[in-house]
């Protein structure tokens, strides 16, 4: 990685003026399209620029980098083009900053600007997350490196990236590590943006901000914006898709318009994480029915060209990679035709962090940023209002239905239930009631408290490391999983070595690395397909890091040590509460004669 990007506070600075440049795209869309209209109809129009002008690059660029060869130079034009937008937005920023007007606010407004800048700062600050640096990075660096999009089937972790890479290897065309992460702080932003256009004319109006502090003080959100994880921005994107169906009645072409919206976000949802087919499947259900009301059978037309135009080449693009039925990728992200994906696809299904419903209750300081805190409450007090309005009935409704069947079919964790917050939020300012927001500051006064004292510590902590190299290092070295011990392999293997490496954050080599992920996932029969697969890198070397050397199906494949060293570090995280043991570092010579039958 370190070779695709450029010094830490030049890479903030471009990761700055890409994210500005995509403000000053999306202005330009919302005005050119007539969107503002329906954009103002469910949120503050100017919070929701940068997040239109995302959406506008991510449809562009994809088909782009996917099925052309051309993809460097596509993603430097485009990248070139924002930086110019980002720096006309600077230069009419004076403009914009005298229509701001920050005195008489009241104390959660201030302290709100606080904790979004708290989460900026944290956007800003250098990758350390395992999976972060394993396939949401690795996956955009490959796209530079083949100059195409392509996907590897012995790279099972791989297989999970979608569009929301994309956008990622647009920053680091130009070095810029921290554009990923800058993509999904702009959530924050739809999300304010839609919760104070619900609360203008309602009783809330006065609370509106209070109100984003508590989904902004929800735990699980530190988790999510602490990297370049495509997630949040997504929930954000189904929140606007969703509160588009609480919108009044025009005329016929508004309504068009809006549901063409709902479409599009929920297929880009659907296109950056596959598991957000339940949310956006119910919201599209929801929608469907909601519009088919006030309209004819025609509009059937939308998700049909939506589906033609983005969904369809999405699938293909799997298909042509991965082969298979194509009609499988429209209910799997993975090619379950293929060995070992059937129990990779199992694995997903469970749980990667706290299972519900522990989630909702505290554990303990070492799992703090994966659990939803006091936030699921808001359901309980829904329950209450569920005669007042049909609005709040289907929030209830939907809700319920998520959290049954996510948990017949699987054991999602507390990220996958963010959407239902979010909805849950809005169905809170639906109650218009002014008894429940005293009850939910006594509620949530201790919670954001703690969320202020936890983002404090990241910022002062992490947002250094984008200054200097040494602070980067430090920084890195401190809290980036195993980057001591893939600085020590990159210091050690020679230039242009063809290896492979069994542990998951393999964006940190520095060049182009095979993963042996296959190995955690498949048997000894299974693996024999993925070592005929691996057999045309010619490999030099196999590495693993941990207590001892543990090759898996590949162990037949080394010859002789090249290098060990033990202690090279600890397992990195960033909760200080969370250290992990030491590990050591293994290089094995690999013996390509023996594949596949080693």
């Amino acid at each position: 990685m370190s070779s695709y990007i450029i010094s830490p506070f030049l890479s903030l600075i471009t990761s700055l003026l890409l994210f500005l440049g995509c403000f000053e795209i999306g202005k330009i869309i919302i005005t050119k399209c007539n969107l503002d209209q329906s954009i103002r109809s469910v949120s503050v129009l100017e919070l929701q620029y940068s997040t239109f002008g995302i959406i506008f690059i991510s449809i562009l660029i994809f088909p782009l980098i996917a099925f052309t060869q051309q993809a460097e130079i596509i993603l430097k034009i485009i990248a070139y083009i924002l930086i110019l937008s980002g720096i006309k937005f600077l230069l009419l920023s004076k403009n914009i900053v005298s229509q701001l007007h920050f005195k008489n606010r009241g104390i959660s407004f201030y302290i709100y600007l606080i904790i979004l800048l708290f989460y900026l700062l944290l956007a800003l600050t250098p990758l350390t997350a395992a999976d972060v640096l394993d396939y949401h990075a690795g996956v955009a660096l490959n796209i530079l490196r083949f100059n195409q999009y392509i996907l590897l089937p012995e790279w099972f972790t791989g297989l999970q990236a979608g569009h929301g890479e994309a956008l990622i290897a647009l920053g680091f065309a130009l070095g810029a590590e921290q554009f990923g992460s800058l993509v999904q702080f702009s959530s924050l932003l739809t999300i304010s943006g839609v919760i104070i256009n619900f609360c203008k004319n309602n009783i809330f109006n006065k609370s509106k901000y209070f109100l984003i502090l508590t989904v902004l003080s929800c735990p699980i959100l530190i988790f999510l914006l602490s990297g370049n994880k495509p997630q949040i921005f997504y929930s954000s994107l189904l929140l606007l898709s969703f509160v588009f169906n609480f919108t009044k009645f025009k005329n016929k072409k508004t309504d068009l318009i809006n549901y063409l919206i709902i479409n599009i976000l929920i297929c880009i949802c659907v296109m950056g994480k596959f598991s957000f087919n339940l949310t956006g499947g119910l919201v599209w259900i929801y929608s469907t029915i909601n519009y088919l009301k006030r309209n004819d059978i025609k509009i059937f037309i939308i998700p049909g060209l939506v589906f033609t135009i983005l969904f369809f080449p999405f699938i293909y693009w799997k298909f042509a990679n991965l082969g298979g039925n194509i009609i499988n990728y429209i209910f799997s992200p993975f090619p379950l035709h293929l060995p070992g994906y059937e129990t990779f696809l199992s694995h997903n299904r469970g749980s990667q962090e706290i299972p519900f419903p522990n989630f909702l209750f505290y554990t303990s300081f070492s799992r703090i940023t994966e659990y939803l805190a006091f936030n699921p409450i808001f359901f309980l007090i829904l329950i209450f209002f569920y005669k007042k309005n049909n609005e709040i009935r289907i929030i209830l409704l939907l809700s319920s239905i998520f959290v049954i069947v996510s948990n017949v079919y699987a054991s999602p964790s507390a990220r996958y239930y963010l959407d239902i917050v979010l909805w849950l939020t809005i169905g809170i300012i639906l109650t218009n009631n002014n008894n429940i927001i005293n009850f939910i500051k006594i509620l949530f006064v201790p919670q954001i408290l703690v969320i202020f004292l936890i983002l404090s510590y990241s910022v002062y902590n992490f947002f250094p490391g984008s200054f200097s190299v040494s602070k980067y290092e430090k920084v890195k070295h401190k809290h980036a999983y195993l980057y001591s011990g893939f600085q020590w392999l990159n210091e050690n293997v020679p230039e242009n070595s063809k290896i492979l490496i069994i542990n998951r954050p393999i964006s940190q080599y520095k060049d182009f690395a095979v993963s042996g992920s296959f190995n955690y996932f498949t048997n000894e029969q299974e693996g024999t397909f993925y070592k005929e697969l691996i057999s045309k890198y010619n490999l030099d070397f196999i590495v693993y890091f941990g207590s001892k050397p543990d090759f898996m199906h590949l162990d037949g494949c080394t010859r002789d040590v090249y290098l060990q060293k033990n202690n090279i570090g600890f397992h990195a995280t960033r909760n200080p509460f969370n250290k992990g043991s030491s590990y050591n570092g293994y290089i094995y010579y690999f013996d390509k004669s023996k594949l596949p039958v080693c």
